[in-house]
């Protein structure tokens, strides 16, 4: 969410003295030490070199986190003293992306998608949802070291077992939250012995729901730019005029509100009731695959689970085209910066 403020290339110069999420302070939970290398584009101009040479220090100064250019790279040190959550380092490296893009502009973004497809896959990807270290750090959303009783319900169903809140509490017994040992134990107890009316299908964590604006945008083109969904809200409105009158229904517009009736719900379930069905041609058309039991529309799309570029806040009523041109224009100014080669990419 943070790279939504982040300037184009041509915009002002990214500031580095001052940030408001840097001055919220951090909250002091001691992280293993680790470095971050993000490269510098291969023969930049020695003017850009010597800017980014500049703006190091003040960056470093502004974070407490040491820089310096070696070999290519600008290396990033992340040490455990330094004592900062999670939120603060990914701010701090957000922004200095945005000043390597502002000094070397597409050059960055190049290297950027470069040194991204050399990654391993491991680094690449957002973690082995069967490594139940990977679940746990991404149920623990306050990043405490432990879950808690609605955490650990969250992290229980990536693993296919629903337990009611009385049973989640009788399992932790007399302790608040577990951390991974404990979670580990309890995990490997439950898988064995849960019965069979606590087990579905598996749960995405929900901070890896996501869907590409690809995705956004075959959903917008099939349904929305075509006409079909505005066809539907004009049968609606003429077959429920008088209720819509009385004021005991709504008017449907093309919006998220139309199309959660007519192309959500209906495609995230293979029950019979979840409403109309949608013309196979379209379903095709906008690459919606067949639902083998309900979930979310980021889970039929994605089902394994996708690294997170940016959370999106936005009103249901809003028309659904002026939401995609937003986030069109948005898309197309920032892959680079996330080391996405295309901005149908970014999610």
């Amino acid at each position: 969410a943070t790279m939504l403020d982040l300037p184009a290339s041509g915009s002002p110069r990214p500031s580095v003295r001052s940030s408001p999420r840097a001055s919220q302070g951090p909250r002091l939970q001691p992280r293993k030490p680790r470095t971050e290398r993000i490269p510098v584009p291969k023969q930049a101009p020695m003017g850009q070199l010597h800017a980014l040479q500049r703006d190091l220090p003040l960056w470093s100064d502004k974070f407490q986190i040491q820089a310096s250019m070696q070999h290519g790279s600008v290396v990033v040190q992340i040490g455990e003293t330094a004592a900062l959550d999670s939120q603060h380092v990914e701010a701090a490296l957000s922004e200095l992306r945005a000043i390597m893009h502002f000094n070397f502009g597409a050059a960055f973004s190049a290297a950027l998608a470069e040194a991204q497809q050399h990654k391993p896959s491991a680094e690449r990807e957002s973690g082995d949802l069967n490594n139940p270290e990977v679940v746990f750090r991404l149920c623990d959303t306050d990043s405490s070291g432990a879950l808690d009783k609605h955490e650990l319900r969250f992290a229980l169903n990536a693993f296919g077992i629903f337990p009611s809140a009385d049973y989640i509490e009788e399992w932790m017994g007399v302790s608040l939250v577990l951390d991974m040992v404990k979670f580990r134990e309890l995990l490997t107890k439950r898988l064995s012995s849960a019965p069979s009316s606590m087990r579905r299908p598996r749960a995405i964590p929900y901070s890896r729901r996501g869907v590409t604006f690809g995705q956004l945008e075959a959903l917008h083109e099939t349904f929305v730019a075509s006409g079909w969904i505005l066809q539907r809200c004009e049968e609606f409105n003429r077959d429920n005029c008088s209720e819509i009158a009385a004021g005991k229904a709504y008017k449907l517009q093309p919006n998220l509100y139309a199309l959660d009736k007519y192309v959500i719900r209906p495609v995230t379930s293979p029950e019979l009731d979840a409403g109309p069905p949608v013309p196979h041609e379209l379903r095709t058309k906008a690459q919606l695959p067949e639902a083998n039991h309900k979930c979310s529309f980021s889970e039929l799309l994605n089902p394994d689970g996708v690294l997170i570029d940016c959370f999106v806040s936005h009103f249901w009523g809003h028309p659904f085209a002026e939401t995609m041109t937003a986030l069109g224009h948005w898309s197309s100014k920032s892959y680079g910066k996330l080391c996405r080669p295309h901005r149908n990419d970014v999610v």
